[in-house]
């Protein structure tokens, strides 16, 4: 399978539990942080839901993305790796406690189009309701920094699951092979020669062309050139 090229990754909350680095206590989430995110506008429900907290016991602040493990993301690879830009209000989300564990696990994800993508078919959310997509209400009090952690995030998402053959009909395979196709790719021994689209194409900027570029710049891709 072609799949099987692709670079599989565990969760965000797996390697958190099982191999702490030396840049864990970036986690521990300042007081100013949840202060900031709890006093915006967007904060009044849970982002994601839209559910209210009631007198918000059910609501909390999580981060998007977990500073600490920012360094294995593909742009951020370096021996000095600083992860302060991501202890900030932007990297923060408020939920419904019900979510907390599916985003942190990678089970849920939310794409460009701010829909709500679940990557296992028995999610568990303890009766929270959860739509399609993120309301336009709150996507609107979305800023650009706050868009590009959630898009770290589903990108890992897709590391996670799409490596493993274990995603649902968001993204089929057969997609994923015809994105490559499109980018240059010789997927097949028939495939005619296609011209690599230039770097500032915007298919490599949605999140199958994001997961392509960097399958481009591994070994195991020689075979599939």
């Amino acid at each position: 399978m072609i799949l099987r090229s692709l670079e599989s990754q565990p969760s965000l909350s797996y390697i958190l539990s099982n191999f702490p680095g030396p840049l864990v206590d970036y986690n521990v989430m300042p007081s100013d942080v949840k202060d900031a995110v709890k006093q915006l506008e967007r904060s009044r429900v849970c982002e994601l839901s839209g559910t209210s907290g009631g007198n918000h016991g059910d609501l909390t602040v999580e981060w998007i993305f977990l500073p600490s493990e920012a360094f294995r993301l593909p742009e951020n690879l370096s021996f000095n790796f600083d992860p302060s830009p991501y202890v900030v209000p932007q990297n923060a989300i408020y939920l419904h406690r019900n979510l907390v564990k599916p985003l942190t696990d990678n089970t849920i994800g939310v794409d460009d189009d701010f829909r709500i993508v679940r990557f296992v078919g028995d999610l568990d959310l303890q009766g929270l309701s959860l739509p399609s997509h993120v309301s336009q209400a709150q996507t609107q009090r979305f800023d650009t920094a706050m868009k590009e952690f959630l898009r770290q995030h589903f990108v890992w998402c897709l590391r996670v699951h799409i490596c493993g053959g274990d995603v649902l009909e968001d993204f089929k395979e057969e997609d994923i092979i015809e994105t490559m196709r499109e980018l240059g790719f010789r997927v097949g021994s028939d495939d005619e020669e296609v011209e690599t689209p230039p770097l500032d194409d915007p298919l490599w900027q949605t999140e199958i062309g994001k997961v392509c570029w960097e399958m481009r710049v591994r070994s195991s891709l020689a075979g599939y050139r």
